[in-house]
């Protein structure tokens, strides 16, 4: 079941070994979904791009990115990985998917042909231990970028516009956002990554997803801001914990810090939408650091 910050409390449950990773490549692959067959564009979504890339590659990562993949495309990258033998000189797996939620799962989102792309089946599931031997022990960082719910808003409809003038709905209440990126109090246009869905149960029979961390942008249920002109509030956030804290930090510190954070910039009178990343915690996972 999806876990936040009581997870992290709670390290007796989690199996930790401190590994180091500084024999081998360090990988971090960005699957970007901008332009999606029948909805809005996700502007913004190369800045986030752009953010992901200069922070990991200051963590001496080798980074690949693509865009506006089909599903047919994203899957067989996804499989040239996962059979690639490329992999055994790999000591760290980040792949980081950003899109539409697909409003039908709350671990799934869209690919550029608007098909559902399951978190699950078609990621988590492609590189376990059994079928992903390459990656077996390692760690592997998986980082899902989008909305999980709506519950008020209709179908089709994928961005608001929020500032000083206007009023959301109910839900929501008036809204103001500054502009995480700098300190100009600019108040930008937000849009929504999803359209409306259930919150199914969450994946079961996970004992293969050793060494595997899974963070979403927000948490079941909710949705996930993307400033039009600087990009997700999360990958903002994120990129900036890893910039100051990515030689000292391991991931979870990274994580908590993360939510910390952006718990701070969430305005009052919003409870938690947009502003409550998640993490799914693995059963074993190496103390990674990402320096």
């Amino acid at each position: 079941m999806c876990s936040c910050l009581a997870y992290l409390s709670v390290t007796a449950t989690i199996k930790v070994t401190a590994t180091g990773v500084d024999k081998g490549k360090k990988l971090a692959v960005i699957f970007n979904y901008n332009k999606i067959e029948g909805l809005d564009e996700r502007l913004g979504s190369y800045q986030d791009v752009s953010n992901f890339t200069w922070n990991f590659k200051k963590m001496n990562f080798e980074v690949k990115s693509y865009t506006d993949l089909t599903k047919e495309d994203t899957e067989k990258i996804l499989e040239e990985y996962r059979t690639s033998q490329d992999l055994e000189n790999v000591s760290v797996w980040v792949a980081i998917f950003m899109s539409h939620g697909d409003g039908k799962n709350p671990e799934s989102f869209l690919s550029s042909d608007a098909k559902s792309i399951s978190m699950a089946e078609d990621v988590r599931f492609r590189f376990n231990d059994l079928n992903c031997p390459f990656l077996k022990g390692k760690p592997k960082v998986m980082i899902g970028v989008c909305c999980r719910s709506i519950e008020d808003k209709k179908d089709g409809e994928h961005s608001t516009t929020y500032g000083k003038d206007n009023t959301s709905n109910k839900t929501v209440g008036r809204y103001e956002v500054q502009n995480i990126s700098d300190d100009s109090n600019t108040i930008n246009r937000l849009a929504v990554d999803a359209k409306a869905m259930p919150c199914p149960s969450t994946l079961s029979n996970a004992t293969d997803f050793n060494d595997m961390m899974t963070i979403y942008s927000c948490v079941r249920g909710n949705i996930s801001y993307r400033d039009e002109k600087n990009g997700s509030l999360f990958v903002q956030t994120f990129c900036n914990v890893i910039n100051k804290y990515g030689y000292i930090y391991d991931m979870y510190r990274i994580f908590a810090e993360t939510q910390r954070e952006m718990r701070e910039k969430r305005p009052y009178d919003v409870i938690g939408l947009g502003y409550e990343p998640c993490m799914d915690p693995p059963l074993t996972f190496t103390t990674l650091y990402l320096g």
